[in-house]
């Protein structure tokens, strides 16, 4: 690689480096999911799906819901992943909010805290709203408020935006218990676009429903709650929403028949999915149904045989005084006015026990308002320390990433300035070394041309000195003259080759044949040379220069590997010639020679000046390989 490429290279590194540094200190961390180990693709799908089975069978099946979950826990637990931990305990937590809501608390706090504790927080907004029912249940609203404050805050920061719409929609019902139904419409509405504008139908379908209630069109309501049926009935774990769908289409329903039609499968649904409350309401409408048909009987078991027990068992306070009154009217159609008495009695002291509890929850949700407001207030003020501090951090990293990339340039500038004068230097070194090389070709050439002159008239004298010896045989004088007629060849051919003019005149491949050929005959050398015969055509220059490269090879093999194997390849290529040499003599120290000889020195200098590559391997006492590469 040339000294040019070698600086272009080096210079594109720098300024990537330096681009990469002002890009990662502009830009913000971003807040993601981290999953703390490597998660087999396998194990995370069969977490998933038992997952998703555990949602949907959680009011049909709660034991097999239960059972899904608690394996997704485990595995998520094995597999040792934040994400898959956070969710499963999520959802096993959910499966729990319909049986055992003190052992939902457990794993939903889990969930909790783990996901603060590390960098997965995209599931808060689903905990926090899952928790958020347990507030509701209990009729605690204060707690609930600010838990779902919190899932629509983490659901918009995150992109949860189910838990951000069920949030929505649950604090739209709290409003609405609240007879804040203007705020509750509102909020029920803006529930239902951020469904839409997601698709979420389950979400979609219960926004809608409720907002079904605020239309004064009977068509218009049906249509709606139909709607809201529609978008759920393929999704499982739906049925409790849908039963409550249901309810309210018997109510609005003006031929009887069809409310019945409602009613049954309401009731058919609380059965299958463990829904009581909806039973309850199915039951009394019913029995106003049989009453409007006079089917006393009927009408009775409704409420004494069905609904009544249903809402003992399940404690549904809020549900006697309407169930009581019912049965007051019943009884009434029946003409037992003493006992209707009785049951309107009955009914006043349940209502006054409801309204004692409502009023519980209305003065928490006061107290839940107030401190929202508080809270809100807090939040603001907590927002503006944490942007103030944001930008001083964000000013701190500028800063130091100006004065990063200020010293970046200024090393940079300093060492491209090393490199332009290391670039200069070896500039400088291959041209003195041209001009040595030039100076040796032309004190060569001017050697060679005073030995061939002086050798013409130097063979004529002996000749003639020795035709004048009358003494001396004629074989002799002839074994002489043929002698002398020999060196005069040779030591010509000696004085061609220091000829840079007449090796110029000739093609590579013989003249570094005949080289070899005659290091042989004279030196005795053990060489096994390789010169290709297909030769392309090489430019006078390099022919000159790798001619006197093999020249030098071959001239320190006689000095220093007489009695060693020699092997010399040389072959040409459509643009470069290749020269590898190997000997198994003593070798030599590189650092020396280099010290004490220009023979070393004149072979780098030659392969620098058309840009080529050379390989040396030589210790003392294990031969020397060479490998040169010459471009053209």
């Amino acid at each position: 690689m040339s000294l040019k490429q070698i600086d272009i290279k080096w210079l594109k590194n720098c300024f990537l480096l330096c681009l990469l540094i002002c890009i990662s200190s502009c830009r913000q961390s971003p807040s993601g999911l981290k999953i703390s180990s490597l998660v087999n693709k396998q194990d995370s799908d069969s977490i998933m799906r038992w997952d998703s089975l555990a949602v949907a069978l959680m009011n049909t099946d709660t034991k097999q819901a239960y059972n899904y979950a608690t394996r997704a826990v485990s595995l998520a637990s094995r597999i040792n992943s934040e994400e898959l931990i956070v969710k499963s305990l999520n959802v096993k937590g959910l499966v729990l909010l319909v049986t055992l809501q003190d052992s939902a608390s457990f794993f939903l706090t889990r969930a909790l805290s783990i996901s603060e504790a590390t960098s997965f927080k995209k599931e808060r907004g689903s905990i926090y709203y899952n928790i958020a029912q347990q507030y509701i249940d209990a009729t605690d609203f204060k707690n609930a408020i600010i838990l779902l404050d919190s899932s629509i805050q983490s659901g918009f920061r995150y992109g949860q935006s189910a838990a951000v719409s069920s949030s929505l929609n649950a604090l739209a019902t709290i409003y609405q218990a609240t007879e804040d139904s203007s705020m509750a419409k509102t909020i029920y509405d803006s529930a239902f676009i951020i469904a839409k504008k997601h698709n979420l139908p389950r979400e979609m379908g219960i926004a809608l429903g409720n907002l079904a209630q605020f239309n004064k069109n009977t068509t218009e309501s049906i249509g709606m709650l139909k709607k809201a049926v529609q978008l759920m009935e393929s999704i499982k774990g739906t049925e409790v929403e849908r039963a409550d769908l249901l309810v309210n289409l018997g109510l609005r329903q003006e031929i009887p028949d069809s409310a019945m039609f409602y009613y049954n499968k309401v009731i058919e649904m609380g059965r299958n999915c463990r829904i009581p409350i909806a039973m309850i309401g199915a039951y009394n409408n019913m029995a106003y149904f049989y009453l409007e048909k006079h089917d006393l009987k009927k009408a009775t078991e409704c409420i004494v045989e069905k609904a009544i027990p249903i809402a003992t068992k399940n404690n549904s306070y809020d549900w006697f005084p309407i169930l009581y009154d019912t049965y007051a009217d019943i009884l009434i159609e029946k003409k037992a006015y003493i006992d209707a008495v009785v049951w309107l009695r009955k009914s006043t002291l349940a209502r006054a026990f409801s309204d004692n509890m409502i009023a519980k929850k209305q003065v928490r949700l006061l107290n839940a308002m107030l401190d929202l407001k508080n809270k809100n207030l807090i939040i603001v003020e907590k927002e503006q320390q944490i942007t103030f501090r944001n930008a001083r951090i964000n000013r701190l990293k500028f800063w130091l990433a100006l004065a990063g990339v200020l010293i970046l340039l200024f090393a940079f500038g300093y060492f491209l300035l090393r490199q332009r004068a290391r670039n200069k230097f070896q500039h400088l070194k291959l041209e003195s070394a041209q001009l040595i090389l030039e100076a040796e070709e032309h004190e060569k050439e001017k050697n060679g041309m005073e030995l061939h002159d002086a050798l013409g008239t130097l063979c004529l004298k002996v000749n003639d000195t020795i035709e004048k010896q009358q003494s001396v045989d004629i074989e002799l004088k002839y074994a002489l003259s043929l002698h002398i007629a020999n060196f005069s060849d040779e030591v010509r051919s000696i004085s061609h080759r220091m000829s840079r003019k007449i090796l110029e005149r000739h093609d590579i491949g013989p003249l570094l044949t005949n080289l070899c050929q005659e290091t042989v005959r004279y030196s005795g050398l053990k060489l096994k040379f390789d010169i290709s015969t297909t030769v392309p055509p090489v430019p006078l220059n390099v022919t000159m220069h790798v001619y006197r490269i093999v020249q030098e090879l071959l001239n320190n093999a006689r000095k220093y590997a007489l009695d060693a194997n020699i092997n010399l390849s040389v072959r040409f290529f459509e643009k470069s010639i290749e020269i590898e040499y190997n000997d198994d003599g003593v070798g030599f120290s590189y650092k020396e020679k280099e010290t004490q000889g220009m023979g070393l020195s004149n072979i780098f200098a030659r392969v620098n000046m058309f840009n080529g590559t050379v390989v040396l391997d030589t210790v003392p006492g294990h031969g020397v390989y060479w490998k040169i590469i010459a471009p053209f």
